[in-house]
């Protein structure tokens, strides 16, 4: 938050003192897509796992893609250059369930994994006329992406008429450095309002995830009810039938044993695309 306060009080020093001919509001949005990083290896490794060892219907699905909304000032250094404070939000979320037989225990498991993004940025823009109405804005710079991981997790059995279920939610908020570039296309439709259509490229990845969490169930096995706040999300490589699958497991320590290696945190990486549209409105000169 510090950082962010110094680029805003040098920015709008940029403006009181006249440095720039012109500032321009940018405001869009659009959808992205990312990698995901362990969280998709994670998910991808226990729906393989599954596949490989039950009849399963069903496959669990990483979310790899979800819609974006930003915006940006610029200060206009000079008819070309420009620095740029923006914000914006992104959410990626997907529900997804699988469902097996294990020794005649009907079982059912559901996944929402939420991952929410509050980036702050600082772009240098760089911009070339095409004509009279088309330009092109080129900008790099580097952001801080405050990233929510959210996971809801439900466990449903049931034999011969009897039932139970689990309920397991974790929610973790970290920030970390990233890096962004891209391309936007503006049209003039008045002198100082335009459409833009743009691409944007980044990379950003979190990890150290330490969350509070609930664990919860009930019917006819068994009835609890836990909570905490020590839990860390974790990947790891496990080896079963000489195979080795991506897991997913939320505790306070890191996951050891004779089948689990390249334990870790469980990073989120954000690094991706995102194709937007929206307009600019400038002000000033």
């Amino acid at each position: 938050m510090k950082k962010t306060s110094l680029l805003a009080i040098i920015l709008l020093a940029a403006v009181s003192s006249g440095f720039g001919q012109k500032v321009t509001l940018r405001l869009g949005g659009g959808w992205e897509s990312v990698t995901g990083g362990d969280l998709a290896a994670g998910i991808q490794g226990q729906s393989d796992y599954l596949a490989a060892t039950y009849a399963v219907s069903g496959t669990y699905k990483a979310p790899r893609a979800g819609w974006i909304a930003d915006g940006e000032i610029i200060i206009h250094l000079s008819p070309r250059l420009g620095v740029g404070l923006g914000a914006g939000y992104l959410r990626h979320v997907q529900t997804s369930q699988v469902t097996y037989t294990v020794s005649s225990i009907a079982t059912t498991e559901k996944i929402t994994p939420d991952i929410r993004v509050v980036p702050i940025t600082l772009n240098l823009h760089y911009l070339l006329p095409v004509s009279n109405r088309l330009r092109i804005d080129i900008s790099a710079g580097a952001g801080y992406y405050l990233t929510t991981w959210n996971w809801d997790y439900r466990l449903d059995l049931s034999l011969s008429g009897y039932s139970g279920y689990e309920e397991y939610a974790f929610k973790s908020t970290k920030g970390a450095l990233g890096f962004q570039g891209g391309l936007n296309l503006e049209y003039a439709l008045a002198e100082n309002f335009a459409f833009v259509l743009g691409v944007t490229g980044r990379y950003a990845s979190i990890d150290k995830f330490l969350g509070a969490w609930t664990d919860k169930g009930g019917g006819d096995f068994w009835e609890f009810n836990d909570a905490g706040s020590d839990h860390f999300a974790w990947y790891y490589d496990w080896m079963v039938g000489g195979r080795t699958f991506g897991q997913l497991t939320f505790q306070p320590s890191q996951p050891a044993g004779s089948t689990t290696s390249s334990a870790r945190y469980a990073k989120v990486d954000l690094t991706g695309l995102a194709v937007t549209a929206g307009f600019k409105i400038g002000f000033g000169r």
